[in-house]
């Protein structure tokens, strides 16, 4: 299949169906007006409340851009906010809750991704974990978010201090 205006590559390099819920990019707090000019200047659709947040970090800070194109995302209800993992295959994961994204300003969906990385970059998620873990992801939360501007963090992250 070759592109077209309504396909786009996914994460295994085939093509794709876009779609676009409407009203999402206002849950993810991107006025509709606003969504829809990004998305006509670049010539795609977001998918979903997490891909205008996404799109946004990756030009205003492209040294997440790797990592979010080569991150598997996936929606769950399982998690109460977000998290990242690595597969036994070298995969990295992010998981997130749309309930909990579309509770949150654009600055705060940005601030969410970039924590979620940051465990990635200094590899809180594979060779540097420790135990017991949630002593350990309380120590990681704050090491990561001393490096985040407080306003971009979620109500609920910690904040050293």
């Amino acid at each position: 299949m070759t592109p077209t205006d309504e396909t786009c590559e996914d994460q295994k390099g085939e093509m794709t169906p876009i779609t676009y819920e409407q009203g999402s990019l206002v849950r993810a707090g991107v006025s509709q007006s606003e969504g829809d000019a990004i998305a006509a200047r670049y010539g795609f659709r977001f998918r979903d409340e997490l891909e205008p947040a996404l799109f946004t970090l990756g030009m205003e800070e492209p040294f997440f851009g790797f990592l979010n194109r080569n991150t598997i995302k996936e929606r769950t209800r399982e998690l109460d906010t977000a998290g990242v993992t690595v597969a036994r295959d070298g995969a990295f994961r992010l998981y997130w809750n749309p309930e909990f994204i579309s509770t949150l300003s654009p600055d705060r969906v940005r601030g969410v991704l970039i924590h979620e990385f940051m465990h990635l970059v200094l590899e809180h998620v594979t060779l540097r974990r420790r135990k017991p873990h949630g002593l350990w992801n309380v120590a990681a939360d704050l090491a990561i978010n001393c490096m985040i501007p407080a306003k971009m963090l979620a109500p609920c992250m910690l904040y050293p201090g």
